[in-house]
């Protein structure tokens, strides 16, 4: 686990690689909604799970989280085990998201392939 001293250096160690980020909203340098949102904006961290822990509460709060693209939102004062349950559901959804991208990509290629033979004038579609 990295922690980060403000929102600057925790939108630089994102690019170190992790699994999941955790945010509060108000960080000092740059706020959570701000890091969240340029995270979002690079294609390279569009699927990271973003958790934000913070003591704002409000409807506002939640749907400005929602907009910037964060994940999940807890209130504080949190309990630790409700963290560690949401982080570990987070990074479970990631990871079964990126096992989905990489078989759509085998299925896309094998249907290539295939259509390749196929035109080729191989109507079984064997290469």
């Amino acid at each position: 686990m990295e922690t980060a001293a403000d929102g600057f250096d925790r939108l630089a160690k994102v690019r170190l690689g992790a699994t999941l980020v955790v945010l509060d909203a108000e960080m000092p340098g740059m706020d959570g909604f701000e890091v969240a949102r340029r995270i979002r904006q690079d294609p390279e961290f569009a699927d990271l799970p973003i958790l934000m822990v913070t003591g704002l509460t409000t409807q506002t709060d939640r749907l400005r989280a929602v907009e910037v693209g964060i994940n999940d939102f807890i209130a504080k004062p949190f309990d630790p085990t409700e963290l560690q349950l949401r982080s570990a559901t987070l990074i479970r959804a990631s990871l079964a998201g990126q096992a989905l991208k990489r078989h759509e990509a085998d299925l896309e290629s094998q249907v290539d392939r295939r259509t390749a033979a196929l035109r080729k004038g191989q109507p079984d579609g064997t290469p």
